[in-house]
């Protein structure tokens, strides 16, 4: 009886090292294909951050990987992985691929194209060189104008010999294309003194600024005199 117990034993025994020889060899057996692999997380469509991170994986534990944005050497990676360097404005592609434990490298990297997107694009103030006042009261009328959806926030002042009087700011919003803003003084103690310059003929000169920012929180400012 104790005979037959030991060879029983002997036999799981063997049988165990046998299957975990085989567990082990499944990890590193260079015939069982190259890993996939996936990209979990990073931006795609336009972003305004120049140094974007990227988090991805590998179907075989163990993988180790290689990156690289648009057509730079691939280098070693770990998830996750962020550009080394602030990329330039415009179209951009990362890529990366895993190699397993046997030396399997996944052929088809994975990939995910992306924007960077800094600038407010044809953002511009502009307005008439000359302009009357209406109904005693002086009024600026200026146009706005940018390529794509913005706030804008327009500003100025008049320059009454050294003094500058400010006008009342006021935003608005662009859907892209152009739009008349109308600015005038604070107050009407600053009205009164714009109307008597411009009675007795005296220069009145406007600083007018507008503020852009678009829907990624870039900014440009733009401005006329």
């Amino acid at each position: 009886m104790r005979r037959r117990s030991l060879a029983l034993l002997a036999a799981l025994t063997l049988a165990s090292s046998a299957g975990a020889a085989h567990a082990a060899s499944r990890v590193t057996d260079p015939y069982l294909g190259p890993p996939d692999t996936q990209i979990t997380s990073g931006p795609t469509g336009a972003i305004s951050i120049g140094r974007p991170t990227f988090e991805f994986s590998a179907t075989e534990p163990g993988s180790t990987f290689m990156c690289r944005f648009d057509d730079g050497d691939f280098t070693a990676c770990a998830s996750p992985y962020a550009s080394p360097q602030p990329l330039t404005q415009g179209e951009h592609t990362f890529r990366v691929f895993a190699r397993d434990l046997a030396g399997n490298e996944d052929r088809s990297p994975a990939e995910r194209t992306f924007t960077v997107d800094r600038n407010v694009t044809g953002a511009n103030v502009s307005a008439k060189r000359s302009q009357k006042e209406k109904r005693r009261r002086v009024t600026l009328k200026i146009t706005v104008s940018a390529s794509e959806a913005v706030r804008v926030t327009a500003r100025g002042s008049i320059d009454i010999g050294k003094r500058k009087l400010p006008l009342k700011s006021r935003t608005v919003t662009l859907a892209g294309g152009r739009r008349q803003v109308i600015l005038g003084p604070l107050n009407q103690s600053s009205n009164r003194r714009i109307l008597a310059q411009l009675r007795e003929r005296k220069a009145v000169v406007a600083n007018l600024t507008g503020t852009f920012v678009d829907a990624l929180g870039n900014r440009a400012t733009s401005g006329t005199v």
